[in-house]
């Protein structure tokens, strides 16, 4: 079974040489590594002038990581896809082996791994925890996944193409969409906390309260795609009620995430304050999509 290694990169030239390298530290070696550029301004080739049978594809307009991954799968020849995201690096050497062994145990699945932090101090600290709580390294066995991180996950590209890829609509929140449709085609997600990549999360209080807004904001858009799996009620089309229930939600979100960490982790109740901070941003995030939205119908 060829492995063919997709990433796909837009802005990532600090992180993409650690990537690369951990990929060709791997035993064994993937088939291919196919690196999508979403029309970086960063100048990656000048990292990827370093290296030789990197097959190299830029895109001539910003069109969104769903984009890019799908034109990485259809420029695949291998037979299983690995999808790494270009501020990852891998930590585990027998990452290839792993994937490739669990899908011929195991038919129509999508198996995702472990996500660790790599950014020291506080604010990378906890977004790392609120990122990453369904994906915890070091979890023993083969598990069913309630996530499947874009970040970090493989699926036989024949079961890619079922799928149908991911929503070239969504430039957050994707991975959410991809995982709720893959269940839907008939496929098993299953995560091994045992295949570890660590992740480069952002540091910058602002842009983390931004972002998680904008994660917030595309759940309205998957609700009305029908698909959002047993949470789809918590999301009210209503200004006002949305606005109300956003601290709620955020609670709910904040707990969640300490419960999954804190057999592994004891220290992340000190984090409390700042996951509920992530959090709410992201609850409010349906809030703010809504208003938009009304104010756009109102000057139309």
């Amino acid at each position: 079974m060829d492995v063919s290694i997709i990433i796909p990169i837009y802005n990532s030239r600090d992180t993409l040489k650690t990537l690369i390298d951990s990929i060709l530290a791997l035993e064994p070696q993937p088939h291919e590594i196919i690196l999508i550029d979403d029309n970086s301004t960063d100048a990656p080739e000048t990292v990827l002038s370093l290296y030789k049978d990197i097959k190299y594809i830029k895109i001539p307009s910003n069109q969104g990581p769903s984009y890019a991954r799908n034109l990485g799968s259809k420029n695949a020849s291998g037979q299983l896809l690995l999808f790494i995201d270009a501020d990852c690096v891998i930590l585990t050497s027998d990452c290839i082996k792993r994937h490739k062994e669990t899908h011929q145990s195991h038919e129509n699945i999508i198996l995702g791994g472990a996500v660790q932090g790599m950014r020291n101090g506080i604010i990378g600290r906890g977004i790392s925890l609120f990122n990453w709580a369904d994906n915890i390294p070091n979890e023993s066995g083969i598990m069913s996944a309630s996530r499947i991180p874009s970040a970090h996950f493989s699926i036989l590209k024949k079961n890619y193409d079922i799928i149908g890829g991911f929503d070239e609509t969504l430039r957050a929140g994707e991975d959410t969409f991809f995982y709720y449709n893959a269940i839907n085609n008939g496929m098993t997600p299953l995560k091994r906390g045992d295949i570890v990549v660590g992740h480069f999360d952002i540091t910058n209080l602002l842009l983390s309260w931004k972002k998680f807004i904008g994660y917030g904001m595309q759940r309205i858009i998957m609700k009305r795609k029908g698909i959002w799996g047993n949470k789809g009620f918590l999301i009210s089309e209503n200004i006002l009620v949305s606005f109300l229930l956003a601290p709620f939600i955020a609670l709910g979100l904040t707990f969640e995430r300490v419960l999954s960490w804190i057999p592994h982790y004891k220290r992340v109740l000190f984090y409390l304050p700042l996951l509920y901070f992530f959090s709410l941003a992201f609850s409010l995030g349906l809030t703010v999509f809504l208003f938009k939205e009304l104010f756009v119908k109102k000057n139309h």
